[in-house]
């Protein structure tokens, strides 16, 4: 510890100003010592003069002022730019609160929207758990669905092969009840002569007509053929046969298919001339197309000239009906072969005393051989067909009265 030179205050030793005076502690310290008064004298360094410490003093207060003023200046001066800086600092420190409160309302706005999307985070999560657990069932439910499905598909495949050889069968019986539905048309005149009287069956007649016929006359081979059925043909009425009377149908697949169908019977139908051949029987119509076929199987494979040939189709005034061969000739002629009514165009032959076939007057002989058919009151109208034997086709060439035929012939 030391003491101030100008005041005697003690002062730390590492000063250099008086705290208590403000004088410079420059100079060393002299030795001190008390006065009779205990007041402490300051002894200079030489021993040559010495200054009392008031005197010193007081020449050192001029000094002690202005750098006092100096320091309160420079106080002032400090305190000026502390408050400069003070504003400045107020300044920026306002500006920095503002930022502040700024960035808290957006940390707090963010914060809500933190929580929020929290908040949609856990709900969306929540849903996603669920739909992760729905998943899962659902796919326990898909596997077992594709399981049953395959299954299924399976089963309609096997369903589908079943079906379609069902109807593959099916669609066989019902092609079979609806050709038995449309064959029997075929039984009936004029239906019948398409499947009666084609090429392939007139062909099946060859051997007999083969047999019997006369290459090189024609007349004598038409009287053979006529006396041949009359002998080896029996007539026969036509028996019984069932046949499909109606049918009711579907449309499946752009295909009609028989669904039901009506069974009746009937004991007239015609039968091509191979089976009456084979049977060696056979009712009117039956006759009549036998005898029709060897005729035209005669001109197209032995005569090598065909004529003009009807079957005829007739209608007594009783009701019932009949079938002959009519075979016009020139000059308004005809020959009537019907083997089943045992008439043929003939006349008396006094060389043989035998009736021989021939030709005679359309009008005439019409009216003879509707007489020849009294028990059935006459004839009351004829049907004439001209038949292609190349596929059956056919067409009417006439048909009417007894009086219209007998003249349409009579023109011929």
């Amino acid at each position: 510890m030391s003491f101030c030179p100008y005041c005697g205050k003690p002062v730390p030793e590492w000063a250099k100003f008086c705290k208590h005076c403000g004088k410079r502690l420059t100079e060393e310290v002299p030795a001190r010592h008390k006065t009779q008064r205990g007041r402490v004298e300051q002894w200079p360094a030489s021993s040559d003069y010495y200054i009392p410490v008031k005197a010193q003093k007081k020449r050192r207060i001029g000094k002690g002022t202005i750098i006092l003023l100096l320091l309160v200046m420079m106080l002032i001066t400090l305190n000026i730019l502390a408050y400069v800086n003070l504003q400045e600092i107020t300044g920026k420190y306002e500006i920095l609160r503002n930022d502040y409160s700024k960035l808290k309302s957006n940390y707090n706005t963010l914060k809500t929207s933190y929580e929020k999307l929290k908040s949609d985070y856990n709900n969306l999560d929540n849903t996603y758990q669920r739909l992760k657990s729905d998943y899962s069932s659902l796919e326990v439910s898909y596997e077992k669905l594709k399981s049953d499905y395959n299954a299924l598909q399976y089963s309609y495949q096997q369903l589908r092969l079943n079906y379609e050889y069902a109807l593959q069968n099916y669609g066989s019986l019902s092609n079979k009840v609806s050709k038995l539905y449309n064959s029997f048309k075929l039984y009936h005149i004029p239906e019948a002569f398409k499947r009666c009287l084609n090429d392939e069956e007139i062909r099946k007649v060859a051997s007999v007509v083969s047999q019997i016929s006369n290459p090189n006359y024609s007349w004598d081979t038409y009287e053979r053929i006529y006396n041949y059925i009359v002998s080896n043909i029996k007539y026969a009425r036509d028996i019984d046969m069932l046949y499909v009377t109606e049918i009711g149908r579907i449309l499946l697949d752009s295909n009609y298919y028989v669904v039901d169908f009506t069974i009746g019977s009937t004991s007239d139908y015609t039968q091509p001339p191979s089976l009456t051949l084979k049977i060696k029987q056979g009712d009117c119509e039956d006759q009549a197309i036998l005898a029709y076929a060897m005729i035209k199987y005669y001109y197209r494979y032995i005569h090598g000239r065909e004529y003009n040939l009807y079957i005829a189709e007739v209608v007594f005034n009783d009701g019932s009906a009949h079938a002959a061969v009519i075979l016009p000739v020139m000059g308004g002629k005809v020959c009537i072969i019907d083997p089943a009514g045992n008439y043929l165009t003939s006349t008396f032959d006094s060389w043989t005393w035998t009736r021989r076939i021939a030709s005679k007057d359309a009008v005439s002989e019409l009216q003879a051989y509707s007489n020849h058919w009294f028990s059935n009151r006459g004839i009351k109208s004829i049907t004439l067909y001209d038949i292609n034997v190349s596929d059956g086709s056919y067409w009417i060439v006439a048909s009417g009265s007894l009086s219209e035929i007998a003249s349409f012939l009579s023109r011929s």
